[in-house]
């Protein structure tokens, strides 16, 4: 039944049940619902009065639009072109539902003159609302979009005044970026100025903060310096030594490392006799000034003319380095008995530390164990020796 009045009202209480409304002319309708009901009611719209499609209705809470309800409530729509609108019972199972549509001739939708924020897909204004629902195009900057219709992975957005944002791969050093595409894994970024920022190798990166001018030089750490200092190269033949408590320099070698640096030769043919067991030096001695405290002192010591006549003794002998015993020899001669005896000689070699830069005076001393009898160095004029070696450590 078709009536061509903007209000129609009936009440559905079966399946296949349906509410018509002429719209011929105006911009807007709407249709509620209400009661306690168990049914489906569609919502469908024809142009040509035969063939009916699918009507899309906003519910007065929720932007969502729907061409379908199970439940009372208030829907709108434009329907701008149409001629005619229906509400259709599809599904029943009890209850009733009062049912009134009322049009109007101003649309209650986006749009203006009755006019449709609908687009050809059959989607609303709504819809298009919901950013969700943006698959394709590009939003203008003007409207808080970039303008853009692509953004290449790992670039960024860059304004172009009042253009479209563009997408870069770069970005500028007034902007906060380096101006480089690509950073070689390993190099530096150093500056160029008020251009691009520029990826610099490490050798080319100490090149620029190096101290250094000359083939040889060295790069030392120095007060006050925490990115070091230049010490010019030294001279053919120079070693490195530390030149104060501090800094290192270049000095010229020295003859150490276990060289000999001075050797002092001594010798005495005086015989020396004792028969008592209190020392007394013997003629041999010789003296040496090492040439640094750290150096040692080889003492190459050989008595001749040993041994030891009458009573049970035996001779003793010890080397000093000025009062302070460095070796003892204390079993020369001995018989166990009052028998004479020669031993003819006996040595020493002793590695001696003086720690000290000034003159020493090494010499050895005798004396007869047993308080008594004859011991003798040096006997009938025979050659006694003592070298003294520097050994530079």
């Amino acid at each position: 039944m078709s009536i061509a009045a903007p209000l129609a009202a009936r009440i559905f209480d079966a399946n296949g049940e349906l509410l018509l409304l002429d719209v011929r002319g105006l911009g807007g309708v709407a249709l509620q619902l209400s009661g306690t009901f168990s049914a489906t009611v569609a919502f469908e719209a024809t142009v040509d009065g035969q063939t009916w499609v699918a009507l899309n209705m906003i519910p007065s809470n929720s932007s969502s639009a729907a061409s379908s309800t199970t439940s009372a409530g208030a829907w709108s729509a434009n329907c701008g072109g149409l001629k005619l609108v229906r509400a259709r019972v599809t599904a029943y199972t009890s209850g009733s539902a009062d049912a009134t549509f009322l049009a109007a001739s101003a649309s209650g939708r986006v749009g203006s003159s009755g006019g449709d924020a609908e687009t050809l897909d059959g989607e609303d204004g709504a819809y298009y609302l919901d950013v969700d629902n943006v698959t394709a195009g590009t939003l203008v900057v003007a409207r808080g979009g970039t303008g853009a219709a692509t953004h290449t992975s790992g670039s960024v957005l860059l304004g172009a005044g009042t253009g479209a944002i563009t997408s870069t791969a770069t970005l500028v050093v007034a902007k906060g970026g380096t101006g480089v595409g690509t950073h070689t894994s390993g190099n530096y970024l150093k500056g160029a100025g008020t251009g691009n920022v520029t990826s610099a190798t490490p050798a080319a990166t100490f090149a620029d903060v190096s101290p250094l001018t000359t083939r040889g030089d060295l790069l030392v750490g120095t007060s006050g310096a925490v990115t070091g200092a230049r010490l010019a190269k030294g001279s053919s033949g120079n070693v490195l030594t530390m030149a104060d408590g501090n800094d290192i320099g270049w000095a010229a070698a020295s003859s150490g490392g276990g060289k000999i640096l001075q050797v002092v030769y001594g010798s005495s043919t005086t015989q020396t006799a004792s028969t008592t067991n209190t020392f007394i030096d013997t003629a041999l001695t010789a003296s040496i000034t090492p040439s640094d405290d750290d150096n040692k002192i080889l003492v190459l010591v050989s008595h001749n003319g040993c041994g030891k006549v009458t009573n049970n003794t035996r001779l003793h002998t010890k080397l000093l380095r000025d009062s302070t015993s460095i070796a003892t020899e204390s079993s020369q001669g001995y018989t166990a008995d009052s028998g004479t005896i020669y031993t003819g000689s006996s040595s020493w070699s002793v590695l001696d530390d003086p720690q000290t830069d000034s003159e020493i005076v090494y010499k050895t001393q005798m004396m007869s164990q047993g308080n008594n009898g004859t011991v003798y160095v040096g006997l009938n004029s025979s050659t006694s020796t003592m070298v003294l070696l520097e050994v530079d450590v």
